[in-house]
């Protein structure tokens, strides 16, 4: 059974393995033969045939595809060519888009700071009058931390603006400053999950310098988790819930987890888990 993983090259840490290797041994324990493709070097036609290049040449598609990158283009020309692609195109899309996610976790009832935004360039004044101060700007598109600010004034207002190209402007969650929860869920069923802290600032992710342990969700936890990610149409996410007053709330749903963490603290093997899963839906 011919299994393509798709990495983006973006993603790749060059000090550390990526984890590469490890899944590819787990998919091969699973009877999958794993070949790696990066998205930068796929080339994808659309003519009499669907067609997809690897480095300038033609390839056979595979059986199945697991992504571990936010191309959709790609994911959905696998998808168009009927191959079944985990986690899909449109779920892919949903959260890779942070506005997107939002909008659904809302549609749903689902509990999320409360999140604003524009195609167009708002006032400091504008967003203040409706967020209390400090509020929290991100990227649309970032990942592990990055772009994602605490205002408190205008000067930072202005400079988080500067450096997103398409801002979200949300509430600032001030029960949750330095820890979050990020929790593994895997075909509806939470697998694992760790407690993230930081000491020297407001953002918890292990990439900003944080820490992490692991921790036992209780069942709450586990339903925003499992809830969050179908309602993002999602087999595979990292759901990163935030602590309230009240109880808990969802912040962000990643698609492209990471799994750092879960090795630093605890034996469960997030990419055997991945391939197990991937096995029992072609069988």
């Amino acid at each position: 059974m011919k299994l393509w993983i798709i990495y983006s090259k973006v993603v790749l840490n060059p000090n550390k393995n990526n984890a590469i290797s490890w899944m590819i041994d787990e998919a091969s324990k699973c009877g999958f033969d794993a070949e790696v493709l990066f998205a930068e070097d796929i080339l994808i036609e659309a003519s009499d045939k669907l067609n997809i290049y690897y480095n300038g040449n033609m390839m056979s598609y595979p059986d199945l595809v697991l992504t571990r990158c936010y191309d959709s283009h790609v994911l959905k020309q696998l998808e168009l060519a009927g191959i079944p692609v985990y986690n899909n195109s449109e779920g892919m899309r949903n959260c890779h888009d942070k506005w997107t996610t939002h909008q659904l976790l809302s549609k749903h009832g689902i509990p999320s700071p409360r999140t604003l935004f524009s195609e167009h360039s708002v006032a400091f004044e504008d967003i203040s009058s409706t967020l209390q101060l400090p509020f929290i700007i991100k990227d649309i598109y970032g990942a592990k931390g990055e772009h994602v600010y605490l205002i408190k004034d205008k000067k930072d207002f202005d400079q988080a603006i500067s450096e997103c190209e398409h801002p979200i402007f949300q509430e600032y969650i001030k029960a949750s400053f330095g820890k979050d929860i990020r929790v593994h869920v895997i075909g509806g069923k939470v697998v694992t999950s760790v407690l993230r802290k930081s000491k020297a600032g407001f953002k918890s992710n292990f990439s900003q310098g944080g820490t992490a342990e692991s921790y036992e969700p209780d069942e709450m936890v586990k339903s925003l988790a499992i809830e969050s990610t179908k309602a993002l149409g999602l087999d595979f996410s990292g759901v990163d819930i935030l602590f309230t007053e009240e109880g808990y709330t969802v912040c962000e749903v990643n698609g492209v987890p990471g799994f750092r963490t879960v090795g630093l603290t605890s034996k469960f093997n997030i990419p055997f888990a991945m391939m197990d899963y991937l096995r029992r839906q072609i069988c």
